[in-house]
């Protein structure tokens, strides 16, 4: 028996209406629930039906290999990768002359990257589009005139922007040589002081794991394969009602108390050479939230 995952597929390319299939009739479906033994091995319906079928898979990549025409000249791969991907305004860098200020996205190391009083920068992430600067009638009126290029490009914008001023809630430090970003000193001793008081616990309270949890995950966004080794604090977390007490599993020390050895190496080394281009891709199947769906970004440095 066939199960029914809705999966919806956003892009700007014209073939991406190519990937549209209806289910071809069945009577019923399996529904995603309860678990069903697979290989002598018990696994919940919803992660059986995780993976994308073949034949969308295969012909998702046909049509992204087609567009791209990768080549083994790098610079013509990038080149290509970047029109074929390119993600927010579809217009060309020429067509955000207008624009004042510097775009954080183009711009490498340089005077350009100076914010001084009279200056703006643009900064965009899948979505998100960001008018930093000191002067508010100038970082409205560049945000304004940004709102306009994507609406005309045929991209809905609900809301107007918003200009207020920036709150630094929890920040990193630098570092100049080596050249990095890292946890402050003052945050590093209290992380460690706190790890090191709750793994000595029998009892936990859910609303403080929960607070370490995200300062931990703040700090390892530094340097992202330190987050591969939680898992049953996510558990925990989940599983808790709110202001709950709950006891100090072995598995939960084990993963607090490997957080705070691994603190020192919670920087980002930024003298390091990048990559010509990098693609990131995440999916997310149906839910409440919706019917799910799957996304591409790729991002390429400047080269002279």
């Amino acid at each position: 028996m066939l199960w029914r995952k809705q999966t919806r597929i956003r892009g700007n390319r014209v073939w991406v209406e190519s990937l549209a299939a209806k289910c071809p009739g069945c009577k019923s479906h399996q529904r995603l629930r309860d678990s069903t033994c697979r290989e002598g091995n018990w696994k919940p319906w919803t992660a059986v039906a995780s993976s994308y079928p073949g034949r969308l898979v295969s012909c998702w990549s046909k049509f992204v290999v087609d567009d791209v025409g990768v080549r083994s000249d790098k610079k013509q791969q990038r080149e290509q990768l970047l029109h074929a991907f390119r993600s927010g305004v579809q217009s060309t860098e020429s067509d955000l002359t207008p624009l004042p200020g510097a775009n954080l996205n183009l711009v490498g190391l340089g005077n350009d990257r100076l914010l001084t009083v009279d200056r703006v920068a643009r900064y965009s992430h899948i979505g998100i589009y960001l008018t930093l600067g000191c002067d508010q009638s100038k970082v409205q009126e560049t945000a304004s005139a940004w709102i306009t290029l994507i609406r005309d490009s045929g991209f809905i914008v609900k809301d107007d922007p918003i200009v207020a001023e920036l709150e630094k809630y929890i920040g990193y430090s630098s570092q100049v040589t080596p050249a990095r970003v890292k946890l402050p000193v003052k945050t590093l001793v209290r992380l460690d002081f706190a790890l090191n008081f709750l793994v000595k616990q029998k009892w936990v309270f859910a609303t403080t794991i929960q607070s370490v949890l995200g300062l931990l995950v703040w700090a390892f966004l530094l340097k992202r394969p330190l987050l591969s080794i939680f898992f049953d604090i996510y558990g925990r977390v989940r599983s808790t009602e709110y202001k709950q007490w709950g006891w100090m599993i072995a598995g939960l020390r084990a993963e607090l108390l490997a957080a705070r050895r691994i603190l020192p190496l919670c920087y980002a080394d930024c003298h390091r050479l990048v990559l010509p281009f990098v693609m990131a891709q995440d999916a997310e199947g149906e839910g409440e939230g919706g019917l799910g769906g799957w996304g591409l970004g790729v991002a390429a440095p400047p080269v002279k």
